[in-house]
């Protein structure tokens, strides 16, 4: 900083005090400060908004997945049921809505197209 001032004397400046010479530095420190936080600032904005955008993508794609699931499995469902009514199997509708392993077994009968006519498979 006194070699800035002083080089500018011997330039044949006119002479500063120490005051004006440590305002113009303070300035200067002043305005670069502000320039890298803002680079920074930008940043990290644009790290923690793609952030929040993949996190809000997630969710949203889980949300749309669950909803999805959701109807396939309700269509499916419906479709055996129809299909074990249809069969003459209405009581297998009964026991299915209480049985899990019951319910999976004639899922599997629905879905492989080997639904059979008759009470429980």
């Amino acid at each position: 900083r006194f070699r800035e001032s002083l080089e500018g004397m011997q330039k044949g400046d006119e002479p500063k005090n120490m005051c004006a010479v440590l305002d113009r530095i303070e300035n200067k420190g002043r305005m670069e400060g502000r320039q890298e936080g803002r680079i920074e600032g930008r940043q990290e904005g644009r790290i923690e908004g793609r952030q929040e955008g993949i996190r809000i993508g997630q969710e949203k794609g889980i949300q749309i997945g669950q909803e999805k699931g959701i109807q396939i499995g309700q269509d499916e469902t419906k479709g055996l049921m129809a299909a074990l009514v249809s069969a003459g199997r209405s009581e297998d509708v009964v026991r299915a809505s209480t049985d899990a392993d019951f319910f999976d077994q004639i899922l599997r009968e629905y879905r492989e197209g080997r639904l059979k006519n008759g009470a429980g498979a």
